[in-house]
């Protein structure tokens, strides 16, 4: 688990229109996928709350059962987009950058 500080943005970048990952799955799971990374910043998704609490909240926020947002894990997983099990993005690390503040601004 991170203890890195919520962000109030992240990188989405131009070209994930066209990742085949996100074309391999349904309209809906794509919006499911950003949903999903906008948990990720703010910082639900590395929350301290035990697996059950955290599922149910992200299921909230998602708008779906718990056993709804089990089957989009499924196949976000299935494409390789997410950890089935924890539900953090893959690659998240590789795209978002510590540098990417606008304190300096």
């Amino acid at each position: 688990m991170s203890s890195a500080k919520p962000m109030c943005w992240f990188r989405l970048y131009s070209v994930g229109f066209d990742v085949v990952k996100l074309r391999l799955v349904a309209f809906e799971d794509r919006w499911h996928f950003v949903a999903l990374l906008c948990c990720k910043s703010k910082g639900l998704l590395d929350s301290a709350d035990s697996h059950d609490l955290k599922t149910r909240k992200v299921a909230l926020k998602l708008g779906l059962t718990t056993r709804e947002l089990d089957e989009v894990a499924r196949r976000l997983s299935e494409v390789g987009l997410i950890d089935r099990d924890t539900l953090q993005p893959l690659a998240w690390e590789e795209r978002q950058y510590k540098t990417d503040t606008s304190a300096e601004r």
